[in-house]
């Protein structure tokens, strides 16, 4: 798909929800007898009018460009005087000032996080490779990675990155910043779930950032150009339509649903339903409506929603299952998920897993003493019961699926801190403080271990020496421990965010200090810039071993893939064939002499390994390196 197929898609995208705001005052028109404009009406105003601005100054007509900007406008104040409207009680400037802080902590700790380390291999140099190929060779429908489908993953994270760089052009920081944006998105719609599950419970509403931004997991894996953060923000949104359409709030809360769970397919694929499903069938046990009233069309709603979302979801899967041939359509609709329920391609893990990983993913909040004295006076309210229906069954079937990662539970944090929240506002407030040992304890041992590891032999492969900053930086974080250990908050609200503040701040220097000291051998952008430069003159490059995940196609903005022989014999008949002219790069640890006759043009270190360049004449003449790889 060219520049200008796409642009008309995103024109005609625009005109799409421009006028679907008029079918949806239609519909509530006829619900209401009466002639009315919903709220929804200006959201759609302003997607519809942001999508056909761009599409206006893509083109460069001023009239559509004016007609678009003004309306706008018109629509934002719409919607500052609706807003106005629904504030019978004005926010407290304390309240104001609670979120500017939770905000301000991840304006630090993202940012922070992608300029101080490089994409991480082989996760995320591979997902910024496939937006990239997808951008360079038009296509659109089906990812690439190395000139090949990718069937990994669905588009709508590759999709996001590039529209990032319609927007601001080709850059690595955009492209980093799009997954962390659903995490910061998530922040402020958990505090309002935490609205809606608990109206008379202000504190809780007002901890649920801070407790969900404090937890590691979220934290470190929302600086990550990852899957997971946006699943978990889809999950989320899905999980506030239910609670909407259990209120009374049909609409927006069913066709939010049904958005959200197609968004989440699109996302990492029909594992959003994993998450979302058992929350709407329990709603006889966490609903505050009588017993059996409504469960009927309650299921047929979900049905519909659910019917809904892989229609979303198929309007990409099936035209992609056409481009990209019977074996990436065999991928993406059945062996990516049910391989991976019945047996796992990786990360093949026991039962009992997940459960050895509950205090890491918990902390620091699981050891916090008060917080389990106040969870034993928590009653069964519908917001606890909706919590637990909302995190426990998914525990239950990703404990059932053969493949596990840590990064699987990021979903059922919000719901976690939510109940955390919960538990905290049992506590009375305001009241005194708890001191930050757990969090404390955490940088006094991190900086031990920091200080100790240079004089500790090991063998580290080929990673930099590091030893001589690691000292100064793990003095630094044991200072800071003990100065934690030692430190009362004033209050209970205190306690909390300065225990997120300390988070923040522990990621943020591991990042500038320690992890700086090793990004080096993390760091494939030298190496892809030398096989940028050979591939612009025309050189061919293969690389090997032929399990390559794509780590260079991004970094060097490479414009033709690598050839990566599967086979021994195949990689020695390509060097033959490219004896005069042709490259290869070796991933692996050759062990060549001082003085062999044989050396590479370029040498790094990469994840305790090597990578190094070499002349395809030179491996000819000294097949021997290749034994050592």
């Amino acid at each position: 798909m060219n520049s200008d197929t796409l642009w008309m898609a995103i024109g005609f995208a625009g005109q799409g929800l421009f006028s679907a705001r008029f079918l949806v005052q239609w519909v509530t028109t006829e619900r209401k007898k009466s002639s009315m404009i919903p709220t929804a009406f200006w959201y759609l105003s302003i997607a519809g009018g942001l999508t056909l601005l761009s599409y206006a100054i893509y083109r460069r007509d001023p009239v559509f460009i004016l007609g678009q900007a003004t309306g706008i406008f018109i629509y934002l104040r719409n919607l500052h005087f609706i807003r106005l409207e629904k504030k019978s009680v004005p926010t407290p400037k304390r309240e104001n000032r609670w979120n500017r802080l939770w905000v301000l902590l991840w304006l630090v700790l993202v940012p922070t996080a992608i300029l101080a380390r490089p994409p991480l291999p082989i996760d995320e140099t591979r997902y910024l490779s496939v937006a990239w190929e997808m951008w360079h060779g038009g296509h659109f429908l089906v990812p690439h990675i190395n000139g090949l489908p990718y069937s990994h993953k669905p588009p709508l994270l590759f999709w996001m990155i590039q529209l990032g760089w319609l927007l601001f052009g080709v850059n690595a920081f955009s492209a980093r910043l799009t997954a962390p944006f659903f995490g910061l998105r998530g922040l402020p719609l958990g505090a309002h779930m935490a609205h809606r599950l608990w109206p008379t419970r202000e504190p809780v509403a007002r901890l649920a950032p801070f407790v969900l931004l404090a937890m590691p997991l979220w934290a470190v894996f929302g600086t990550l150009t990852m899957f997971d953060m946006p699943l978990a923000f889809f999950t989320l949104l899905g999980a506030f339509g239910f609670v909407s359409a259990d209120g009374g709030k049909k609409w927006p809360g069913w066709p939010l649903a049904a958005i959200a769970m197609g968004a989440g397919i699109l996302t990492k694929g029909p594992v959003v339903l994993l998450h979302l499903l058992p929350l709407g069938l329990l709603v006889p046990w966490w609903t505050d409506k009588r017993p059996g009233s409504g469960y009927g069309k309650w299921c047929a709603a979900l049905l519909a929603a659910t019917v809904a979302a892989t229609a979303i979801a198929l309007a990409w899967a099936l035209p992609a299952a056409r481009a990209g041939g019977p074996v990436y359509a065999d991928a993406i609709l059945w062996r990516q998920t049910a391989g991976r329920v019945v047996k796992s391609f990786a990360h093949s893990r026991p039962l009992w897993w997940y459960m050895v990983q509950l205090p890491a993913v918990l902390f620091p909040w699981i050891f916090e003493n008060r917080l389990w004295r106040a969870m034993r006076g928590l009653r069964l309210d519908r917001g606890t019961r909706f919590c637990l229906s909302w995190s426990l069954p998914p525990l239950v079937l990703l404990s059932v699926v053969s493949g596990k990662q840590i990064h699987y539970l990021i979903p059922l944090l919000p719901p976690s801190a939510l109940l955390i929240a919960r538990g905290l506002s049992n506590i009375s407030w305001p009241s005194a403080g708890y001191r930050l040992w757990h969090v404390g304890l955490l940088f006094l041992l991190s900086g031990v271990a920091l200080a100790v590891l240079p004089a500790i032999h090991m063998d580290a492969g080929d990673l930099p020496s590091i030893g001589a900053g690691l000292v100064s930086w793990g003095t630094l974080l044991a200072g800071i421990g003990v100065v934690l250990l030692l430190w009362k908050a004033r209050s209970v609200g205190g306690s909390v965010a300065a225990s997120c503040a300390a988070v923040v701040l522990f990621v943020c220097l591991m990042h500038i200090g320690p992890l700086r000291h090793v990004k080096t051998a993390f760091d494939v952008s030298p190496v892809a810039r030398r096989i940028a430069e050979l591939q612009r003159v025309g050189r061919d490059v293969a690389v090997w071993p032929s399990k390559y995940a794509g780590q260079f196609q991004f970094a060097g903005r490479l414009t033709h893939p690598l050839a990566a022989p599967i086979t021994r014999p195949a990689l020695q008949q390509w060097i033959k064939r490219h004896r005069h002219g042709g490259y290869v790069v070796l991933i692996g640890r050759p062990k060549v002499q001082p003085g062999h006759r044989a050396a590479p043009l370029y040498d790094q270190p990469f994840m305790g390994e090597r990578i190094t360049l070499w002349q395809a004449v030179i491996l000819e003449r000294a097949p021997e390196v290749l034994d050592q790889v």
